[in-house]
């Protein structure tokens, strides 16, 4: 997530992209980390208390391209295939 974007951008090993259009919320409550902590996260972040964030992420889309597997978007506008979500409900593809 890049500060300021609206988009949070998933990447993949594979040529792939998914992008959530939301932009998400940032927590650094101390508590929330702990409980979310995972032993196995100790070598990318030394000091747990200040070198990350959690990011809260509720998406209302999930856009997806995926060449491989001919996922692609329209060739006229680029717009990306996406999965609408609905709020507590079932999700809708376009």
């Amino acid at each position: 997530m890049t500060q300021g974007s609206p988009f949070t951008i998933l990447t993949h090993t594979d040529p792939a992209m998914s992008a959530l259009p939301e932009a998400p919320g940032l927590l650094n409550d101390p508590k929330e980390k702990a409980l979310r902590w995972k032993k196995e996260w100790q070598a990318f972040y030394p000091d747990r208390d200040s070198s990350y964030l959690l990011s809260a992420v509720e998406p209302k889309k999930l856009e997806v391209v995926n060449e491989k597997y001919n996922i692609t978007g329209d060739v006229k506008t680029w717009t990306p295939p996406a999965v609408k979500f609905k709020s507590g409900s079932k999700s809708e593809q376009k």
